[in-house]
């Protein structure tokens, strides 16, 4: 048990650990989606409002 520990550490410095890393992962997140939202609502629009009439390819006289 104490080898366990001085090789792997314990249970509590594991979770601060990986809490730390999930508070800086969604930081970056939030930090990338403030940055390009607003492009990615403007091809989205784009791609939704460009309406191209055309026939069906099935469509027979």
């Amino acid at each position: 048990k104490k080898y366990e520990q001085s090789v792997l550490g314990s249970r509590g410095d594991m979770e601060s650990k990986i809490d730390v890393t999930t508070k800086i992962k969604l930081k970056e997140l939030e930090t990338n989606m403030s940055k390009n939202k607003e492009v990615a609502l403007k091809r989205l629009l784009d791609i939704v409002l460009d309406i191209k009439p055309e026939l069906h390819e099935n469509w027979k006289k």
